[in-house]
């Protein structure tokens, strides 16, 4: 599923991702043959030649995104965040989530190239609009390090800004769309319920230190992060990605997971925390976060495997198979995660460019209510007693055994039954509470593997490393 609102580009509206994972605008424009085949009204193409207000420059970079390289052209155009009818029709509560800022001779990048199979495969946007934290964009080539541009944030004077993806429509939204909407609003402060606060320690992305992942009652779950690891929230990314490390340690869980979805309801929730010391916070997924169906795949794999490993073989659909995005890319926090979509419709996300820069998160229901304040204190404690607990078990563990980290975690999952129906228990009972039904618990996403994103990043010293 995406998520995509509209942007106005000179007199020309088209539909954007807006992406945390990013920092420039993009559009996929009238310079680039392969994207005339592909064109249709709801992914318009920007024409430079119609505009009044284009000013051409001529720049021509290579941008690289986890979902494959854009060659793109810089200009300049008038930017509005949204349509003129957004800004008239902005009202009552949710007025500042439509009203966003307007911006004379912004820069931009028209795409003349790229290799993006979502677009090939008919998606439902023309744009990428980045959201990053910093003033500037990060330098796209070791000869552009010296000049400075900046960033829509900077640029529109938007000092903060929220994002929500609900899980269900209201009866009102039903009657007028197929899917649930996500809600982007900007300089909109935290609620006053989110007390739930991270630091954000990246220099280039909305990057925070994560010290556990993984299954919760799962005593490994921190063996690869007992170092330190980084996290990235990224709207523009569609999973959960996580290193095949991680994955490979999960794989006794993860292989659990029946490919006719029969026993969803079953699986344990995912935990993780992020921050650190005493400004750490817990979190908890359920399993219609990391587990999806398959309904479309023009390549795709003999077994669920396959595909979390990055080996597509052949088309495999409507099959359930673990949500989760391989990931192989080091930071100077240790491997990388990225906290996609499926995160941002369990917890909205305030994102605050503070220095230093923060995130705030709101618990929240089916719809971007934020949930009670005393249902979020008691999940925090719930989690974070597990998650301490955990800490400690992990860590003599890892002194013990570093060489059989797998191991530790087939014995847990396949052996230790009790502990196995204990956490499902648990689990059950911090998913009522929160608010979360059959569809969070018994379901899966329906995910079109063509229709993929996978995250942006800045340049790096080397291939495997990237900076947060």
């Amino acid at each position: 599923m995406q998520y995509f609102a509209n942007i106005t580009l000179g007199e020309q509206t088209l539909p954007a991702i807006y992406d945390t994972g990013s920092f420039e605008i993009l559009t996929l424009s009238v310079r680039c043959p392969k994207c005339k085949l592909h064109a249709s009204k709801n992914a318009p193409l920007y024409d430079h030649v119609v505009s009044t207000t284009y000013v051409g420059e001529g720049t021509r970079v290579e941008h690289v995104f986890g979902s494959g390289p854009v060659i793109s052209q810089r200009g300049f155009e008038n930017i509005m965040i949204g349509d003129k009818a957004d800004h008239a029709n902005a009202k009552g509560s949710h007025a500042g989530l439509h009203n966003g800022p307007v911006i004379n001779k912004m820069d931009f990048w028209q795409i003349e190239d790229h290799q993006i199979s979502a677009w090939e495969a008919g998606a439902r946007f023309s744009a990428i609009v980045g959201l990053g934290p910093q003033d500037t964009v990060p330098p796209l080539t070791a000869s552009a390090q010296a000049e400075t541009t900046d960033t829509l944030l900077q640029r529109s004077g938007v000092d903060d800004f929220s994002i929500c993806l609900q899980r269900k429509s209201t009866p009102e939204q039903l009657a007028s769309r197929k899917f649930p909407p996500g809600w982007l609003a900007f300089n909109a402060p935290p609620s006053k319920k989110a007390d739930m606060k991270v630091d954000v320690v990246g220099k280039v992305h909305w990057g925070v230190k994560m010290n556990n992942f993984g299954i919760s009652g799962d005593p490994s779950k921190t063996n690869v992060c007992a170092n330190g690891c980084g996290a990235i929230v990224d709207s523009g990314t569609s999973l959960i990605a996580a290193p095949q490390e991680v994955l490979m340690q999960m794989e006794g869980f993860l292989s659990q997971v029946k490919q006719d979805c029969s026993n969803i309801d079953e699986l344990p929730n995912l935990e993780f925390s992020l921050g650190e010391g005493k400004k750490t916070e817990f979190f908890s997924l359920p399993p219609r976060a990391y587990v999806m169906k398959v309904t479309n795949a023009d390549i795709a794999d003999t077994s669920i495997w396959d595909w979390v490993m990055g080996t597509p073989k052949i088309k495999i659909v409507n099959t359930c198979m673990p949500a989760f995005m391989p990931l192989d890319k080091h930071s100077q926090f240790g491997p990388v995660f990225i906290l996609g979509m499926p995160f941002l419709r369990y917890y909205k996300t305030t994102f605050v460019r503070s220095q230093p820069p923060q995130m705030f998160f709101d618990a929240v229901d089916k719809t971007c209510e934020p949930l009670p304040d005393a249902v979020v204190e008691e999940q925090q404690a719930a989690i974070g007693t597990d998650a301490m607990q955990v800490v400690q078990h992990s860590k003599e563990e890892v002194l013990k055994q570093k060489t059989q980290s797998k191991q530790i975690l087939l014995d847990t999952v396949t052996k230790k039954t009790g502990m196995q129906s204990w956490t499902a228990a648990k689990a059950s009972k911090l998913n009522a509470e929160l608010g979360r039904d059959a569809d969070d618990v018994a379901t899966p996403m329906d995910v079109d593997l063509n229709d993929l994103l996978r995250p942006r990043w800045a340049m790096n010293a080397k291939e495997e490393d990237v900076v947060l």
